[in-house]
């Protein structure tokens, strides 16, 4: 969420005028800078392989290969569509989330200075969510079309249930809300501190961090209660669990992750699996996409070219560019003529470019934000221009579909 928020505040503090778009894209070559430098690969961008390269083998304990939990199960026939808008939002808009199945999806939109959340349905159809706020947009989904939203309301971070087009307060002040599960347990923060709503009507439970650790971030939320996310201490980034009582325990890396480890993110725990990456080492660094089974306290790892941007069940999403003779990568220039892949254990596809969509200046060709659990569904955004002929462009939401 906070990339769509960072686009939807940008228009909102320097709409109507659409030269807005060259100060929210610096604001992203920025942040593809800061992320370079410190190691997670461009816009934390995609876990690919290359077209014509072969695919990496799995590695780790055998009994935890990829087979035993295929993913995903489709990838045939991808096509990419871009997301109508309800009517008189035409600005800048995102997918920001999906619920498991890929049946509803959830971003923003923006009007002038004025930003509403909104879900489409397996049609592709919109509906604005009835929250009050400024910079709304949407943190989760579930497969009745349940939503977690966020906004904020007097200048304060607000999060909301929206169910039955009924939208309930969080308790809670400054508060950040990242995922729900099917029990309607809420994970979030309020400040910096990772928080859980055991009970949506009431105030949250801190999550405990370990001694000497005084920073974490935290992604997903499993439906027993178990949330997985990092610590941050002298060591640097670890992965971390924390179980329904509160206890927690670090989840093991790879022993090929020797120090430094540069990034970590635990994405996604659904039953028994949890899903991540990490990068490490010097320089440029390696990362290493990561599965673990918290039933058996195995793990299955993998090579990849770059940390993942959106993580399901398996292991993630997110687009990479490729030198195709057109045009040349450096350290500190992004340029077009890049191609648009998705992976899935190490196999490489390369998705469409929804019509009418342009390569952007900087940046890849796409942005993911959210994948569906069998991998047929994605949502992102791509460039387009914002009017015909024109040569200024906006994110708009995308949506690629895969029979």
């Amino acid at each position: 969420m906070s990339d769509l928020r960072e686009l939807l505040d940008g228009l909102a503090g320097e709409a109507p005028r659409y030269d807005v778009v060259p100060a929210v894209r610096a604001r992203r070559q920025r942040r593809i800078r800061h992320r370079r430098i410190a190691g997670v690969g461009l816009l934390a961008s995609a876990v690919i392989v290359a077209v014509g390269t072969q695919v990496p083998r799995a590695f780790g304990p055998p009994g935890d290969s990829p087979a035993a939990q295929p993913f995903p199960t489709v990838w045939n026939g991808c096509q990419a569509q871009r997301l109508p808008l309800p009517a008189g939002y035409d600005g800048v808009s995102a997918v920001g989330a999906m619920d498991p199945t890929g049946r509803y999806l959830g971003g923003g939109a923006s009007r002038g200075q004025t930003s509403i959340a909104v879900i489409w349905d397996r049609g592709g159809q919109p509906r604005q969510v009835p929250v009050q706020g400024d910079s709304v947009g949407v943190a989760d989904l579930d497969a009745t079309g349940t939503a977690l939203v966020s906004s904020v309301v007097d200048g304060e971070n607000v999060g909301w249930i929206v169910r039955d087009g009924i939208a309930a307060r969080l308790p809670g002040t400054d508060v950040a809300v990242l995922r729900f599960n099917a029990t309607g347990q809420v994970l979030g923060r309020i400040g910096m501190r990772p928080m859980v709503w055991r009970d949506a009507s009431r105030q949250p439970t801190p999550l405990p961090l370990p001694d000497g650790i005084t920073q974490a971030a935290v992604y997903d939320i499993a439906d027993d209660g178990t949330v997985v996310g990092t610590i941050h201490g002298t060591a640097g980034p670890r992965p971390y669990l924390w179980h329904p009582d509160g206890t927690g325990e670090e989840l093991a890396l790879p022993e090929q992750a020797a120090e430094p480890i540069q990034d970590v993110r635990v994405g996604a725990v659904y039953g028994d699996w949890i899903t991540g990456a990490v990068r490490y080492g010097d320089s440029a660094g390696t990362t290493l996409l990561i599965r673990w089974n918290r039933a058996t306290g195995r793990q299955s790892w993998w090579p990849a070219r770059s940390m993942p941007d959106a993580y399901g069940d398996g292991i993630g999403a997110g687009a990479d560019r490729f030198h195709d003779g057109r045009a040349r990568l450096d350290p500190d220039t992004v340029h077009a003529g890049t191609d648009i892949e998705l992976t899935a254990f190490g196999t490489g596809r390369t998705l469409p470019t929804a019509a009418g969509a342009v390569p952007p200046t900087n940046g890849p060709d796409a942005q993911f934000a959210a994948i569906s659990r069998d991998g047929s569904v994605i949502g992102g955004s791509q460039e387009f221009p914002i009017a015909a002929g024109s040569e200024q462009t906006i994110p708009g939401a995308v949506w690629w579909r895969c029979d």
